[in-house]
């Protein structure tokens, strides 16, 4: 359109012409005298035609309220992040085949998951392979660091723009609309979105492809203006994308983000949870075999890079070492950011990756002392905790969640809102904005609150996570003192009381901090009736008493050790009433103990005593093996010739209501009582004590005949090793004269007497320590894993921790027979039973010295007193 000015005396005028050559024609046609009629004297002076098309200023004009940055290919974002070689392989193909179905009633895929799992490569890995195929029409990457990309007030402009670039027949339709209304820009999004996109692509005969797709990345970045609520602008963004999936045309969504609550409610509408496929992205053993790949890659990449050919070739290979390697792959939790960030730490030029690896072990191992190298991970978690409206109510129900007992088959949400007096769903709301770092649905099978280790590591630091920190201790000593408020009430049926019965010790008091509220509650709580609740079933018949008992107090003095030693130095009145407490409880159990015991009926018959009697008895008498006078008749059946002697009582009845009250371990309820004679168990003793009538029998190919199963179960009835069914704390209680009373039945002397038969009788260490050294001498043989001799060395050892400490007796034992134990411990590779025995036998040597040899001069040579000199120092008697 041309505009001719004409000034006359009249004044100005102007004309317009559609052409240059309409007025050319018109101002030398006679037919326009009429419009100079009484005028004179004019001309036409700096005569300007300029001439302009819309094409050229509807493209300008859409471009300017579009996102430079927002395109995969965009220079604001090159670098971009693309999934490394050889990882995301399992979710990139189910993509590509959602992608390739035709037709399809699912055009959305929502690809969701926690922070830093690899979601902005997968998309720009999918957006670069898509483009390769001419089919990729759109692409939107939110950012909420730029503000040309965290609204959504150029995303419709954005998606129009590279539609018209994309698909010619589109481009005249989109200029079209912005020149029958210029001020479209000005209008509201769904407007935008109607004129720009819809109705253009209703008029499309042919699109060109039979599917386009449009990738839109980040949606939870979204956040919207200062002030804006996030949620309603990403729901605007959703609510701008159902039209264009919603009809007929060839589109297809690829929409990721975390998984935030209010896009989770969503996407479970009817109108896109009918349209729309989901793929999770949670850690899984094949993520983690991706993390692996990374990881791997990134330090051979560090190894072969010329940049540090110089102090890399002499490191000790592999490097790292695969303890470190394991360490980042447990921390990064499936997170590729975590390891990123290691690896581009170690790889710094201006540095040698050991000496960077060096700093950065103490981050991965304890992250509150090393140097914060992840500070841009949590930058981002401190956005997301920031983005959170009420943040007294988030650090509160997530505080709870990270510290609660996670119980199968429980609502813990629920439990939670009714433990702390709450209204329904308060809990569940205080989390709704952090679903994208707290597991919140899937929490209760998984066993993990967080998605991410780093995460706790960072919201339980004062010093990083600031007005968001999390004293975790402190969270667990204020359930702990719910779990006994519940545990008054005593209403027993209800899922609280379950909760609180299962969680206050096993789960809360072990890591809580001791304070001076939570001291006082403990020391009001009545641990005798509930210890006799906690045994007792409904019908008041003790079932099972003693396991359930002794599982709560044994071993145990309430507080652990790292629990009193964090009482500041100065609370002296604080550590002695933490020291009232375990006294407390442990006296309740006492009393509670000796009333089941007086209460049990085989108390009262006296079976459970002619049991303890029988299992001390010595087999021999006068030098002379002779079991004639033990009440100890019974061995197991035949196919059960590896198992331990069935002990019974001569003339009794069965002992399976020991085992039903938890007395014993484990009890054969076929084995009579008259199965065996004694004489025949007297004679079996005497067959199996010849040792070399079993030792010819090794072989490399058969190094367990049965005459060596034979010579097992002479030590096992020889020696008290039948005292393995009792239980521990049952025979640790029993040898403790102030705490079981009348039932004072372990007494020293038996104690010394069972040690000094299992040290000293033949068929005792002796039978072993040559059963050991015969089996050195087997090719490819199992060793001793294969024998169950554990419980023999278990007996040994629980006897001399019941001991009197200091005990000369069992000093001397130790001194004359420790080496030759520590000896066959080895041959057996019972290693941990080495570190138990060493234990025990500090509490009698205070200044003996075991010292073991090295294992492999142990190995396969013979076992006699000049090797086992070896094992013994004596100018130094201290245990190591």
């Amino acid at each position: 359109m041309l505009t001719l000015f004409l000034v006359d005396t009249c004044g100005l005028h102007s004309i317009c012409f559609p052409s240059v050559t309409h007025l050319l024609s018109k101002v030398l046609n006679l037919s326009m005298a009429h419009y100079f009629q009484g005028a004179n004297r004019f001309h036409i002076a700096n005569l300007s035609i300029s001439h302009s098309t819309h094409t050229f200023n509807a493209i300008e004009k859409l471009a300017e309220h579009a996102s430079a940055g927002a395109s995969f290919d965009s220079k604001q974002r090159y670098p971009a992040p693309q999934c490394f070689p050889g990882t995301q392989g399992n979710v990139l193909e189910d993509i590509r085949t959602w992608f390739s179905r035709t037709p399809t009633d699912q055009p959305i895929l929502w690809l969701y998951g926690p922070t830093g799992m690899g979601k902005t490569t997968i998309a720009q890995t999918v957006a670069e392979e898509v483009e390769a195929l001419a089919k990729l029409v759109a692409t939107f990457f939110f950012s909420r660091s730029s503000p040309d990309r965290n609204d959504a007030s150029k995303f419709v402009a954005t998606i129009a723009l590279q539609m018209a670039l994309k698909i010619p027949q589109l481009l005249p339709l989109i200029e079209q609309a912005i020149h029958k209304d210029i001020t479209i820009f000005l209008k509201a999004p769904h407007v935008q979105l109607e004129k720009l996109i819809i109705e253009p692509c209703k008029s499309l005969q042919n699109f060109g492809a039979e599917r386009w797709l449009i990738i839109v990345d980040g949606l939870d970045e979204c956040i919207g203006p200062p002030g804006s609520d996030r949620e309603r602008e990403q729901e605007l963004v959703l609510n701008l994308l159902y039209p264009l999936f919603s009809t007929s045309f060839p589109f297809r969504l690829l929409l990721c983000s975390r998984a935030e609550e209010w896009l989770k409610i969503a996407f479970d509408e009817e109108r896109l949870f009918a349209m729309s496929m989901r793929l999770p992205l949670f850690p899984t053993s094949k993520l983690n075999e991706d993390i692996w790949h990374y990881i791997d890659k990134g330090f051979e990449g560090i190894l072969h890079n010329p940049h540090h050919a110089r102090s890399m070739r002499s490191v000790q290979q592999p490097w790292p070492s695969m303890n470190i390697r394991h360490r980042l792959v447990e921390n990064a939790c499936g997170q590729f950011v975590y390891v990123a960030t290691a690896i581009r730490f170690i790889d710094n030029r201006w540095t040698t990756p050991p000496e960077q690896l060096k700093k950065l072990v103490p981050s991965i191992y304890r992250p509150e002392q090393g140097p914060h190298i992840f500070s841009d991970l949590e930058t981002l978690y401190m956005d997301i905790l920031k983005a959170c409206p009420d943040r007294d109510a988030m650090v509160q129900s997530l505080g709870d969640l990270m510290c609660v007992h996670i119980m199968e088959g429980c609502d813990l949400l629920a439990l939670l809102d009714s433990m702390f007096g709450r209204f329904d769903g308060e809990t569940c709301l205080g989390l709704r904005g952090v679903h994208s770092v707290v597991d919140v649905d899937n929490f209760a099978t998984t066993k993990r609150t967080v998605f991410h280790a780093s995460f706790q590591d960072f919201i339980t630091s004062p010093s990083r996570a600031g007005e968001f920190f999390i004293d975790a201790p402190l969270v667990h000593g204020r359930f702990l003192s719910k779990c006994l408020d519940i545990l008054e009430l005593r209403e027993y049926g209800s899922a609280l009381y379950k909760y609180a019965f299962n969680a206050w010790r096993s789960h809360h008091l072990r890591a809580a901090r001791v304070t001076e509220d939570l001291a006082d509650r403990i020391l009001a709580f009545d641990f005798k009736l509930w210890l006799m609740d906690s045994c007792l079933p409904d019908s008041g018949a003790p079932v099972h008493w003693f396991p359930r008992l002794s599982s709560w107090v044994w071993g145990h003095g309430l507080f652990q050790h790292f629990q009193i030693d964090a009482i500041p130095h100065g609370s002296l009145a604080l550590r002695l009433k933490a020291l009232r407490c375990a006294y407390h409880l442990r006296s309740s159990y006492e009393e509670v103990m000796v009333w089941f015991l007086d209460n049990d009926k085989s108390h009262r018959d006296g079976r459970f005593r002619r049991l303890l009697d029988a299992c001390f008895s010595p087999m021999e008498v006068d030098g002379k093996v002779d079991c004639d006078h033990l009440s100890v008749v019974t061995q197991g059946p035949a196919e059960n010739e590896l198992d331990y002697p069935v002990l019974t009582v001569r003339g009794e009845p069965s002992m399976v209501d020991l085992v039903a009250q938890g007395l014993i371990h484990s009890w054969n309820p076929s084995a009579a009582p008259e199965s065996i004679s004694a004489g025949e168990l007297t004679q079996f003793v005497e067959d199996t004590r010849d040792i070399s009538a079993w030792e010819e029998e090794l072989s490399p190919t058969d190094p367990r005949p049965p005459t060596i199963d034979k010579a097992v179960n002479t030590a096992h009835l020889a020696c008290g090793v039948q005292l393995h069914i009792f239980p521990r704390p049952l025979l640790a209680f029993l040898a403790a004269e102030g705490r079981s009373k009348h039932h004072f039945y372990v007494s020293q002397d038996r104690i010394q007497s069972v040690l000094r038969r299992m040290l000293e009788d033949p068929s005792g260490l002796s039978m072993i320590e040559k059963y050991a050294s015969a089996l050195s001498q087997v090719e490819n043989s199992s060793r001793g894993m294969e024998l169950p001799f554990s419980p023999w060395f278990d007996v040994l050892c629980l006897f001399i921790e019941l001991a009197s400490e200091g005990s000369s007796v069992v000093g001397e034992l130790l001194k004359a027979h420790g080496p030759n134990v520590l000896a066959v411990l080895d041959a057996l590779d019972y290693f941990n039973m080495q570190k138990r025995f060493k234990r025990a036998a500090e509490r009698h040597l205070p200044e003996a010295s075991f010292v073991l040899c090295n294992r492999a001069t142990t190995r396969g040579a013979d076992l006699d007193a000049s090797h086992r000199a070896g094992y013994f120092i004596t100018n130094s008697y201290r245990l190591s």
